[in-house]
């Protein structure tokens, strides 16, 4: 079974079992987070009901989706939560944030795709983190031989590679070692259990998830470079790898380890960076398209670039992560962190059909709707551009949709008999 299971992912060219990580994406799970200790706005706790009483539910079902509504979850209070090391309201945003975590892991073990809605940004350092946990074996093999290793010429031998399960959010990783005929004139390898003295070591990288955050800001200050001290602003950095050296011990937080790589993020629409964000961004080569590359490239160059760097092969689950605020003011006003020069809703809307065609958007989460903020204008606007961005999340097209079980209704006496 190993052997062919091997074979499998030599012969593929988009990774091991392509496809098979496909869940229906009409399951739908819906969490609401009514949290606001992550910024200084009032009102954004709102967001959730907000959206319910915007008709997000009836909406979902109307395009076919079978929608699971886990409620709100009930957020902890914590009357004594000084500040730690510039963090504000640690322990209730920890303790928010681990219940989300748990939820989302919850709701992919359902099969469903997760729709967090918010809420004020800090969620998404529970709702990536459970979408990781949820899926420890949605790794990919991907092999890469570096032929160049072997002697030259090269006579038809056998290489022994490396096959991985890999488990990210542990940093585990169990090895098996299988034996391949290279066959070099035929360009095809043939499975054997013993092989002569050439070996190669094959090139493995785990296919982990991947996260698209559509945003006006980055959201990857540590606490160390946060000039607010806001928590909205800093879920990234505690989930991404290359960062774990630069995240102070704060009480609370223990149990949440980094799960992504800086490589696996894509940043579509920033444009309201701070030094340490921007220095993170360039550092580590994360994927970045700011609303300057949106105007001068097209949002779909922007986005097809992006899945390219990111995910080229469309075979690994994507976490969505919209903001509000990565649209323009004049269309989402009713949130906390307004920044002009945003993305249209025809923009935003064309991100998250793309996306949905893919098959992979397994999460989503919509944040930063604050019904309190505005005027009674920008509230109907903001929650319309959400809510039509949720929708094509989970496959609502412009041009209308079919209803799965629709037929043509037939008459009980034709026009015409068909001759």
């Amino acid at each position: 079974m190993l052997s062919r299971l091997a074979k499998r992912c030599l012969e593929s060219q988009r990774g091991l079992f392509h496809g098979q990580l496909r869940w229906k994406s009409q399951d739908v799970g819906v969490i609401g987070v009514p949290f606001s200790k992550g910024q200084s706005e009032a009102g954004v706790q709102m967001g959730p009901k907000a959206l319910r009483d915007a008709g997000i539910i009836s909406k979902l079902n109307e395009i076919g989706c079978n929608v699971h509504d886990y409620g709100d979850l009930i957020i902890p209070t914590i009357s004594d939560d000084p500040p730690y090391l510039n963090v504000s309201h640690p322990q209730t945003i920890a303790g928010t944030i681990k219940l989300l975590s748990d939820a989302v892991t919850k709701c992919r073990q359902d099969k469903r795709v997760a729709l967090t809605i918010g809420g004020d940004h800090s969620l998404s350092a529970g709702s990536i983190h459970g979408h990781a946990q949820a899926e420890p074996n949605m790794c990919l093999i991907w092999v890469s031989l570096y032929m160049h290793l072997l002697p030259m010429p090269f006579n038809p031998s056998s290489i022994t590679m490396k096959l991985v399960s890999v488990k990210p959010e542990r940093n585990l990783a169990f090895y098996w070692m299988v034996s391949f005929r290279v066959c070099p004139n035929q360009n095809r390898f043939h499975c054997i259990r013993t092989g002569p003295k050439c070996y190669c070591n094959a090139l493995f990288t785990a296919k982990c998830m991947t996260v698209f955050q559509v945003d006006a800001h980055a959201d990857i200050n540590t606490p160390l470079t946060s000039k607010t001290g806001h928590f909205h602003g800093m879920p990234l950095s505690f989930l991404v790898h290359e960062l774990k050296d630069y995240i102070p011990y704060i009480p609370g937080f223990e149990w949440l380890h980094s799960c992504i790589n800086a490589r696996s993020i894509a940043y579509i629409g920033l444009r309201d960076l701070d030094p340490g964000e921007l220095h993170i961004v360039r550092e580590y080569g994360i994927s970045c398209f700011t609303m300057h590359e949106v105007d001068r490239l097209g949002i779909n160059q922007v986005l097809e670039r992006s899945m390219e760097v990111v995910n080229p092969y469309k075979d690994r689950p994507i976490h969505l992560s919209f903001d509000i605020d990565s649209l323009d003011p004049r269309i989402a006003g009713a949130t906390g962190t307004p920044v002009p020069g945003g993305l249209s809703i025809r923009e935003g809307i064309y991100i998250a059909e793309e996306l949905a065609k893919t098959g992979m958007l397994t999460a989503v989460d919509v944040v930063e709707v604050n019904p309190h903020l505005g005027s009674d204008h920008d509230k109907h606007l903001t929650l319309y551009s959400a809510v039509n961005i949720i929708q094509a999340c989970f496959g609502k097209r412009r041009e209308g949709n079919v209803p799965r079980d629709y037929s043509l209704p037939k008459p009980d006496k034709v026009l015409h008999k068909q001759h």
